[in-house]
């Protein structure tokens, strides 16, 4: 293009320049050989003057050449017009095709924000999720396996494992997995040295998440048989009032299946799962403490009721022919049954259908029901057997609830008895007589044949 437009100036530079020379050269002829005169600037101008005809027809290349340079001119300015036109084109389209990159790269941007922020949202959902199970489920053995399997549901993972410390804190064991291969390793009690072994061994011993994004180019992953298809792998920490619980593990079978981000976010599932595991915790120590309670509780009821039944043998009542009497001689081997058995015995005893129902306070047996029917009735059914258990467990709280009422008041009379002795001995400051005072308090008080008190150092 530059080329041509060179060419163009040239030759009209070239056209004008012999339309100047021609004109000059007919003149100078004509002066010369035709008028034979010399060629003087004079006779020249002369020459034209007297023809102008020739004068025309002589300049009228000078024109051409004028013309020519003009046509050039405005050849060569639309000559530039069109190549700036092109470069604007050009120009144009460059910037077209960039907006056009820049929006893809743009809507990339805005599609994987997207995604980012869809993803946190399911993480957010999934620690809200937890949080609501952790107000139902108070049972780690209940509670960790539904976590994995809402875990891996929600999110895609293979394999999601819950590591616990345990006592020693040198060691990480599995204790939930939502995977068949998870489940196997359960079952042989797979654990891992704290600080020596896996990843998971890692975030126990730091305190800290870590991503593995290619296991095999990761020296801390931990391979096992059971779970072959891991290609990437997170573990994040589980904390609770400071305190390291363990450690969540998530696998997948995709190689760079986490990013930093996805820490962020699994963190706020992490801490919700720590809070679901040390409510259960506390629920176990709980439930051990009150089982201790309970179980002495227990022990001091089945004491206080031996001490009882040893002061008060043969205590019962018999309901026959419309009369209420005293139960007396040795139970039935029916009775004996029910209450080394802890539960009803029914049976027929001398072709009368017996029923023996065990009294039970605190998980022992402190007496029995039995009811015998005509001979020739039917057997004791389950309506009736239920009926019977129903009032011997209410027939359990009430002689429990009397036998505590009389022990208190029985305590209540001691505490009295010993206030008033110990009034009395207080009315005097003389020893002889606050020794008398007590010999005779405790002789009166508990109808002893002879009460002694002495004191005397050297014979101690």
């Amino acid at each position: 293009m530059n080329r041509l437009r060179d060419e163009r100036v040239s030759f009209t530079l070239a056209g004008l320049l012999f339309g100047f020379i021609f004109p000059l050269g007919a003149t100078f002829l004509n002066v010369v050989w035709v008028r034979r005169q010399p060629p003087t600037l004079v006779n020249m101008l002369l020459t034209q003057l007297e023809e102008p005809l020739l004068w025309i027809i002589d300049t009228s290349p000078f024109v051409l050449g004028l013309l020519a340079l003009a046509g050039g001119y405005f050849a060569q300015r639309a000559s530039r017009l069109a190549e700036q036109t092109q470069l604007e084109v050009q120009r144009s389209q460059s910037l077209s095709q960039e907006l056009e990159r820049q929006n893809q790269v743009l809507e990339e941007r805005i599609a994987e924000r997207t995604l980012a922020l869809e993803r946190r949202a399911l993480f957010v959902e999934a620690a809200a999720e937890v949080g609501r199970a952790a107000t139902s489920i108070y049972t780690l053995d209940e509670l960790l396996p539904q976590v994995c399997q809402f875990v891996s549901e929600r999110f895609g993972f293979y394999h999601v494992g819950i590591f616990l410390a345990d006592d020693t804190g040198e060691n990480a064991v599995l204790r939930a997995s939502n995977s068949e291969g998870g489940k196997r390793m359960i079952a042989r009690g797979h654990r891992l040295r704290v600080g020596e072994e896996g990843i998971v061994g890692y975030v126990v011993q730091r305190g800290e998440a870590r991503i593995a994004l290619d296991v095999g180019e990761d020296a801390a992953h931990f391979t096992t048989a059971e779970l072959p298809e891991t290609r990437s792998e997170m573990a994040l920490p589980l904390f609770s009032g400071g305190r390291l619980l363990g450690a969540l593990d998530v696998q997948s079978r995709q190689p760079g299946a986490f990013a930093n981000e996805d820490i962020l976010a699994l963190r706020v599932l992490a801490d919700q799962v720590s809070m679901a595991i040390n409510n259960a915790l506390l629920f176990e120590q709980l439930q051990e403490s009150l089982e201790g309670e309970r179980r002495a509780y227990g022990e001091v009821t089945r004491q206080a009721w031996r001490r009882l039944l040893g002061e008060r043998r043969n205590l019962g009542y018999r309901y026959a022919e419309k009369k209420i009497g005293a139960a007396r001689g040795a139970w039935t081997p029916t009775m004996l049954e029910a209450a080394q058995a802890g539960q009803p015995i029914r049976r027929v005893e001398d072709t009368r259908p017996a029923l023996a129902v065990p009294v039970l306070v605190s998980g022992e047996a402190v007496g029995v029901l039995y009811l015998r029917k005509d001979p020739g009735e039917p057997d004791w059914n389950d309506e009736e057997a239920d009926l019977v258990q129903t009032l011997s467990d209410q027939l359990s709280l009430a002689i429990n609830s009397a036998r505590l009422y009389e022990e208190t008041q029985r305590r209540a009379a001691q505490e009295q008895l010993t206030s008033e002795i110990a009034t009395n001995l207080r009315q005097t400051l003389d020893i002889d007589a606050v020794l008398r005072t007590a010999v005779q308090e405790l002789g009166e008080t508990f109808a002893a044949r002879e009460v002694v008190i002495r004191i005397n150092p050297d014979e101690v």
